[in-house]
């Protein structure tokens, strides 16, 4: 159990490193998280803002519940803005990804959610004052190619919005990240979720109130198996990056996009046409590019709009 605990309290990389280990584990991660988001589109009855609090409710009840047993250090911060924001924004991206779900083909929403590597920069730009090194402005304009051809920018873009709900889903990832970034310099795993679910689970009580109602016992299911599904991939990115730097890892990061392009045509008949694809390829490539610099401002690591996010220090790589 003292390993155990050691391993949540200290961000430490394993002695043990294995990149093949971090690249299963974080495949099993992402395929627990394109489980999810298929689920979640097929609950299309149930309120986002009901299915955001249950999985975060769940999360702090597993492991809030552990850190407040194990580890009593975690329930104390001095910097309770940087974890509110990260929680905020992080909410914000995940009920605009669960919006876009429900309204576009699975796979474009998710890729499009997942593309916070193309914004992380910009927002250290802009907020942090980095600079953005010629590198990462190569693989940013790669990546932003990729979002553009599965946009389809015009006057249909504006009509049926829901593309651009999950790309800024992707920009408040993107901010939750960089607020990721600045707390880990500081705060432990452990502090960072347990924060991270406690301040998640009260921004949304409020809404889950509102948008209550009876649910049937097979709403109820799909709830707690959504919860479930994104609390283990919370574990599994935390084993990953255990035993892997992100920058090794990066490659499996969008094995989420090949899982929720099976899901879509196995569940609904999506076929992605030819500039989909090649969108998919641009960003997959941006992103994968973008977590490789190592100049300023280059993301050391991302889950997308999961907001897990975790090992984004660049003392990491």
């Amino acid at each position: 159990m003292e390993g155990f605990r050691g391993f949540f309290r200290v961000p430490a990389m394993s002695a043990q490193h294995s990149v093949v280990r971090g690249g299963i584990l974080i495949t099993f991660a992402f395929f627990c998280i394109a489980s999810m988001c298929a689920l979640v589109k097929v609950s299309a009855e149930i309120p986002v803002g009901i299915i955001v609090f249950f999985e975060n409710i769940l999360g702090f009840i597993v492991l809030g519940s552990w850190s407040i047993t194990y580890d009593r250090q975690s329930i104390r911060t001095s910097r309770l803005g940087m974890h509110i924001l990260r929680a905020v924004t992080g909410v914000l991206s995940q009920a605009l990804m669960f919006i876009a779900l429900k309204r576009m083909p699975l796979m474009n929403a998710v890729l499009l959610g997942n593309a916070a590597p193309l914004f992380i920069p910009l927002c250290a730009w802009i907020a942090l004052k980095e600079r953005i090194a010629p590198g990462v402005w190569l693989s940013l304009l790669i990546g932003f190619a990729g979002v553009a051809c599965i946009l389809h920018p015009g006057r249909d873009l504006f009509a049926s919005p829901w593309a651009m709900l999950a790309l800024s889903a992707a920009l408040f990832s993107a901010i939750a990240l960089v607020a990721v970034n600045r707390l880990t310099h500081t705060e432990t795993t452990t502090q960072i979720l347990f924060f991270y679910f406690f301040l998640s689970s009260l921004v949304t009580l409020p809404f889950a109130i509102v948008a209550w109602r009876p649910f049937t016992a097979a709403e109820m299911r799909d709830l707690f198996v959504i919860g479930v599904l994104m609390t283990a991939a919370q574990v599994l990115f935390l084993l990953a990056y255990h035993h892997a730097t992100a920058s090794q890892i990066a490659p499996f990061n969008y094995s989420v996009v090949v899982f929720s392009g099976l899901f879509g045509w196995v569940l609904w008949k999506d076929v992605p046409g030819w500039t989909s694809l090649v969108g998919v390829l641009l960003v997959s490539l941006g992103g994968i590019l973008a977590t490789h610099q190592k100049g300023a401002s280059a993301p050391a690591g991302h889950l997308g709009w999961t907001m897990q996010g975790h090992r984004l220090t660049r003392a990491a790589e």
